[in-house]
């Protein structure tokens, strides 16, 4: 941010951002600046408004008031889903499809077509110990390959941000 108070042209700007569930303070005029490869982690305790965060970046909820912009101008994560991949702390998958199936889910374009597996989809799969697993029915999959199916799918996705919401607390 400049000495101004100007957004950033480039990466995520959060300014103001508030949160309230009733009488529950989630989020209280957060400020925060992103920038394109950073990764930044957000510790706290339970309540402290982390996924809150999460889930108003990803489009899943909507802030109370602030505003967000993205690249230097307005952004929407509900209009522009595609460019947010999320993984959340319990995995938020299809039971009846594959592992394969749900990595490649979001990418089907219309109803007549299903989403192939890409090169890249199966050596994402392979880095997370899941391509052996690719033709079995999710529900059959513990829960943290569950959560690796989660994780692969939303680092497959030709997004430009990522969230992750504790997707490590049901691995193994």
């Amino acid at each position: 941010m400049s000495a101004a108070g100007e957004i950033m042209g480039a990466g995520i700007a959060v300014r103001g951002l508030h949160k309230r569930y009733g009488s529950t303070v989630a989020l209280n005029g957060l400020d925060l600046d992103l920038q394109p490869g950073e990764v930044l982690g957000v510790a706290g305790p339970n309540g402290a408004g982390k996924s809150t965060l999460v889930r108003i970046l990803a489009g899943e909820e909507r802030a109370d008031e602030g505003r967000l912009t993205f690249d230097g101008r307005p952004w929407s994560p509900v209009e522009e889903w595609q460019a947010v991949a999320v993984v959340h702390q319990a995995p938020q998958l299809f039971q009846n499809l594959t592992v394969a199936e749900n990595v490649a889910a979001g990418r089907e374009g219309t109803a007549l077509f299903r989403p192939r597996l890409r090169e890249a989809d199966r050596k994402v799969m392979e880095a997370l110990g899941i391509a052996a697993l690719a033709d079995r029915p999710l529900e059959d999959c513990t829960l943290a390959t569950q959560q690796r199916t989660e994780i692969a799918r939303a680092l497959a996705r030709d997004a430009r941000v990522f969230l992750f919401d504790e997707p490590n607390s049901p691995l193994t």
